[in-house]
């Protein structure tokens, strides 16, 4: 689970902190990557040995979403839904399911014309 929190010192640079915390029992060492609003991105490792661990940076771009396990090496792991988190969140899931459902209701409706 990721979460984060950005902030403005006075000098103009932003304070970002990225907390990664780990939801079962199982101790394993992961990769977190980290991609700021240049383009710059951050590969961090976390051992998983405590229950969470926060990345601290001082930059002039903020962060924008970060994503556990970039490389996807862990199969135990169940939920990948929970494994990034962005800043800004992207509505085209909702229209990818809009587009799908209207086409169900299209195709409903064009075979109950045909009896």
């Amino acid at each position: 689970m990721l979460s984060d929190k950005t902030s403005v010192t006075a000098n103009g640079l932003y304070e970002s902190r990225v907390l990664v915390s780990r939801l079962g029992e199982v101790k394993m060492p992961v990769d977190v990557l980290i991609h700021f609003e240049g383009g710059k991105e951050v590969r961090e490792h976390w051992d998983g040995q405590g229950r969470w661990t926060e990345f601290k940076y001082m930059s002039f771009d903020k962060v924008v979403w970060a994503k556990v396990d970039p490389d996807e090496v862990l199969s135990i792991d169940i939920n990948l839904n929970n494994n990034s988190r962005t800043i800004q969140p992207t509505t085209s899931p909702i229209w990818k399911y809009t587009v799908k459902f209207l086409f169900w209701i299209q195709n409903i409706l064009q075979s109950a014309a045909l009896f």
